[in-house]
């Protein structure tokens, strides 16, 4: 019986993967009150976490607006994520962009912040 599963991963080569904290703007003062705290949470999160950033060849560790910056998270392009289920024995079913179309390895992923892979591993 195969063994498959589905997850997404943050996708390494999204064109805002390292973008800093950036403050939102509304014509509402109690709204932008309530953007310029937010944003100073992030601008403090992003320095103290800031520190434990890594690139590496194959991956990174960055913080971004989700958690509003407090944490890091596994960024991963989509050739090296396929490279790496192909080594622990899974094949590739599929690879989804965030609007749900489906991607080849040539495929560009720049507008996609995260990528959905179904893989599948005979038992």
């Amino acid at each position: 019986m195969a063994q498959s599963f589905a997850f997404t991963s943050h996708n390494r080569e999204y064109r805002h993967a390292q973008r800093p904290p950036k403050l939102n703007h509304s014509r509402n003062p109690v709204t932008q009150a309530l953007h310029v705290a937010s944003w100073a949470r992030q601008v403090v999160n992003h320095a103290r976490v800031g520190r434990l950033r890594r690139i590496e060849p194959e991956y990174a560790l960055l913080n971004d607006s989700g958690h509003e910056f407090a944490c890091l998270h596994y960024y991963i392009d989509q050739d090296t994520q396929r490279r790496q289920l192909a080594n622990s024995g899974f094949q590739v079913v599929d690879v989804l962009d965030y609007e749900g179309r489906s991607l080849s390895p040539s495929d560009p992923t720049r507008e996609s912040p995260w990528l959905m892979y179904v893989a599948t591993r005979a038992a």
